[in-house]
């Protein structure tokens, strides 16, 4: 996923770049993937991690906050469940490392994981953000271009219907009135010759 969108300094504000602070990949690690579980879990057991770390600023500042002894519980229950880190830490400590430094660099090492991991996840939502927001102007610049012809329902084409009907009707009526009208007018001049027939005849 490419870090220059509109949207990657905000990320990297929030989250740092990672990358700038994590050490060396480890020799002879292995993992399915970059963002899993089995990444962290195969860093915190090499030696490279512990051996070959460097003290900078950013892991003087990290530690300046971190209260080792706020995780004892946590750290005795790693040494009971994960073997491969119990025996790390038998070989390391105290030969090589303090008690302290080890676990220090333990903490430490995962917590770049997880701001790495979460400004991947980060990156990874502004990109399916934008894609949406795409495909949504996309389809309502095609709406814009062609607006189908609404289907009616049922109940309206059944109005369409009887008013049609209705309409025929009332045309069929007036035709009969007129057609009434005429005849009328022609019997009303049929009795009025008819009766100034009878007149000319009484006189005669």
């Amino acid at each position: 996923v490419s870090t220059q969108s509109t949207g990657s300094s905000g990320i990297n504000a929030e989250y740092g770049s990672v990358s700038e602070y994590l050490a060396p990949e480890p020799e002879h690690v292995e993992y399915l993937s970059r963002y899993g579980e089995d990444r962290i879990h195969a860093i915190q057991t090499s030696q490279d991690t512990y051996l070959n770390h460097k003290t900078d600023d950013h892991y003087t500042e990290w530690s300046s906050t971190f209260a080792l002894e706020d995780h004892t519980h946590h750290i005795s229950r790693l040494l009971v469940d994960n073997q491969k880190l119990r025996d790390l830490h038998t070989l390391l400590v105290p030969s090589e490392l303090s008690y302290t430094t080890f676990w220090r660099i333990h903490y430490y090492r995962s917590e770049l994981f997880k701001m790495e991991k979460a400004r991947h996840e980060a990156l990874l939502s502004r990109v399916d953000k934008e894609e949406a927001e795409e495909e949504l102007k996309w389809s309502d610049d095609e709406d814009e271009e062609e607006t189908p012809e609404p289907i009616k329902s049922s109940e309206e084409n059944k109005e369409t219907i009887e008013a049609r009907g209705r309409d025929r009707e009332m045309k069929r009526l007036q035709s009969s009135l007129y057609q009434l009208s005429v005849v009328q007018r022609e019997l009303s001049l049929l009795t009025s010759r008819h009766k100034m027939l009878h007149r000319r005849a009484v006189i005669y």
